[in-house]
């Protein structure tokens, strides 16, 4: 059955792997995705992994800036309560093939410490990936030394190891994740309540989003008054969020609000039963 949803790339599905496999190196980590789930793949993962909830799905990925990837593998973590869009883990050919995965935690490695540049993997090493040339991460070291990137006396072993340990380390945060995101939430209630003008209503965020455009702008109220407002546009397929001028009477939260686009953000609502968390906004703060 055919889904179509917003993707968010990591870091590593970003800078490691679509540059590796695919020779594109994209500057904002967002997308739209639509493909199939693949329970087969998804069922072969480590057991691990299939606690995690990861998820293999092939399809087409479209980036925001209108590229088009098909024929793509993506390894999408669980779907998450507090944010719009999939996060993409990691990216794979549609069939799985040319390299073992320590070649990309290698790569990822050398990228963390800064010995090669996303750019210099896409010029250097892709090639190298998509004529097997680097199937294992024995012919990867072979290639780097010849690179100069790493001395002969250099081991492979502990180099793998290395990239092995830092990698597991990358995957333990990425698991943080809702720790990390129910921590903000409640930093954010705090910060709510604190307002002069809070006497005990329920407050709500929404999901976490990509902040794409901030507009000034007005509307009618239900009695046919103009009210001024600022307009929240985002990058997922989620409606336009509204803030009337009274929730920012200084103008403070739309100049932060501007420093913002291109940020995953959250928003708040006062009595979200009347206000709808992805219609309405009462104050914006940057997710992370």
């Amino acid at each position: 059955m055919q889904e179509k949803f917003d993707v968010v790339l990591s870091a590593h599905a970003r800078l490691d792997c679509l540059t590796l496999r695919y020779g594109r190196l994209f500057k904002s980590s967002n997308g739209t995705f639509e493909g199939t789930y693949d329970d087969k793949k998804t069922q072969d993962q480590k057991p691990k992994e299939i606690r995690n909830g990861n998820q293999h799905y092939i399809g087409k990925f479209t980036h925001a800036d209108g590229t088009v990837i098909s024929d793509i593998r993506l390894v999408l973590a669980q779907p998450n309560k507090y944010q719009i869009a999939r996060t993409v883990i990691s990216v794979l050919l549609s069939d799985g093939g040319f390299s073992d995965r320590g070649v990309t935690d290698l790569i990822r490695d050398l990228r963390q410490e800064n010995e090669i540049t996303p750019e210099q993997i896409v010029r250097d090493f892709h090639p190298l990936y998509i004529s097997e040339r680097i199937p294992t991460t024995a012919k990867l070291f072979t290639e780097l030394v010849k690179m100069g990137i790493k001395k002969d006396s250099d081991t492979h072993d502990d180099g793998v190891a290395e990239a092995l340990a830092r990698a597991k380390k990358s995957d333990a945060v990425a698991q943080d994740r809702d720790k990390k995101i129910i921590e903000l939430i409640q930093k954010i209630r705090q910060l709510e309540m604190k307002n002069p003008t809070y006497s005990g209503e329920d407050i709500e965020t929404a999901p976490i989003c990509t902040l794409k455009a901030v507009r000034a702008g007005t509307r009618v109220n239900k009695r046919g008054k103009t009210i001024e407002c600022t307009y929240f546009d985002f990058e997922e397929n989620v409606p336009t969020r509204v803030m009337d001028a009274w929730c920012d009477q200084d103008g403070e939260k739309t100049r932060n609000a501007l420093l913002l686009i291109g940020r995953r953000v959250m928003t708040t609502t006062w009595k979200p039963n009347i206000f709808p968390p992805l219609k309405w906004c009462r104050s914006i703060y940057e997710a992370w």
